[in-house]
């Protein structure tokens, strides 16, 4: 799966560059595969459905760094208006 920085940037304060995160994320047990720029691409086995979401890699990433996770905001529709207007 392919994390862009600045999409986890909405959920944790990452370490400063991808090989820093990409180190935390390894010690934490997530496998990367590789990186590219300021995209890492994870290696996810069968047993860790929980990191096929941005919160549940952030929960990964702030294992190690013992920081709070920030949920973002769910925006809330009545259903009343086109859907296309919630985003």
């Amino acid at each position: 799966m392919k994390v862009p920085l600045s999409w986890l940037k909405e959920y944790v304060d990452p370490p400063g560059s991808p090989q820093e995160l990409a180190k935390l994320l390894v010690m934490a047990g997530v496998g990367i595969e590789s990186i590219e720029g300021d995209v890492l691409d994870l290696e996810i086995t069968a047993n860790r459905a929980d990191l096929l979401s941005m919160l549940g890699v952030a929960r990964e990433t702030v294992v190690n760094l013992r920081k709070p996770v920030r949920v973002p905001a769910i925006k809330d529709f009545d259903g009343a208006d086109d859907v296309s207007k919630a985003f």
